[in-house]
């Protein structure tokens, strides 16, 4: 790396902490202008904008994730965390529910006009890392759209593929042993802990300050977001991403015909093999379920 004058390498330093590693985010090319900016006060000479950004690339990931985006993010990304989820040993042990707003637009059955964007509440189990259920509404998040959610993590899969046509398996359903969900108000109702209450679930609150404790849920959530940008209405993550396309006008799923794709695009077998015995578990769970 080209050695500078201590006085520009100090001026570097200083610029890329309060210009490039700060909560705005601002371009390297700020860091850049402002440098220049401050030798020609000093009357020193300017270094290269390619000297700067060698300085800006060297730092550390960790570091530049928690200045501009938050020390709970850094450690998220960049702090290591248990290999393996406490309590989550065996399918339903512990399932992560979460929920977002989805970047795409969708149309109505009828004029197929758009209609805005859909949200999802989505169950994750942590053993297998299977979705065991999922509930997409043009509704904010509550206590409802969770409970909805959690039957259809519960109930039996084959009417739902049958509805929706899609031809694969979804082998994973039945009652979980506790559920895991961030501190939520529309986690917190009452509704949601009597049922879980009456049918012997755990609900257990994520630690505060613990995002890696919601990690696997958002990861899920994550690749769906991202396999999203290829569907027609998408509105990307960001402006930038977006560009000059037509969301609006490029929209034509309906909620149902998303409901059928997110299914088809879920795997067909968990990471191991589910026991005959867990199934069986399962319809016995179902049977007390509809009881």
């Amino acid at each position: 790396m080209l050695k500078l004058d201590d006085t520009v390498e100090e001026i570097i330093k200083e610029a890329i902490a309060t210009e490039y590693l700060s909560k705005q985010k601002k371009s390297q090319q700020k860091v850049c202008n402002k440098v220049r900016q401050r030798c020609l006060e000093l009357k020193l000479a300017v270094p290269h904008d390619n000297t700067i950004r060698s300085r800006i690339k060297v730092l550390s990931g960790e570091k530049v994730a928690a200045a501009r985006l938050g020390r709970k993010t850094a450690d998220l990304d960049y702090k290591p965390h248990e290999g393996k989820f406490p309590g989550a040993d065996y399918p339903l042990a512990v399932v992560q529910i979460d929920h977002t707003k989805l970047d795409i637009i969708l149309v109505d059955d009828h004029y197929r006009q758009p209609i805005g964007r859909p949200w999802i509440t989505l169950a994750f189990d942590v053993c297998s890392r299977m979705v065991t259920g999922f509930y997409v509404s043009f509704d904010p998040p509550s206590a409802l759209s969770t409970g909805l959610c959690l039957v259809h993590a519960i109930l039996p899969k084959e009417k739902w593929l049958l509805g929706h046509e899609v031809k694969s398996e979804w082998p994973l359903w039945g009652l979980p042993a506790k559920i895991h969900l961030d501190n939520a108000k529309e986690f917190r109702g009452n509704m949601l802990q009597r049922a879980c209450d009456e049918y012997g679930i755990d609900i257990e609150w994520r630690p505060v300050g613990r995002p890696n404790f919601g990690a696997h849920v958002e990861r899920a959530l994550g690749s769906f977001a991202q396999e999203i940008h290829t569907l027609p209405g998408t509105t990307f993550s960001n402006p930038r991403q977006k560009g000059e396309y037509d969301s609006e006008g490029k929209a034509s799923l309906t909620l149902t015909e998303f409901e059928t794709w997110l299914t088809a695009s879920l795997p067909e077998q968990p990471d191991f093999i589910v026991p005959e015995t867990f199934m069986e578990v399962g319809t016995q769970q179902q049977m007390d379920w509809r009881l």
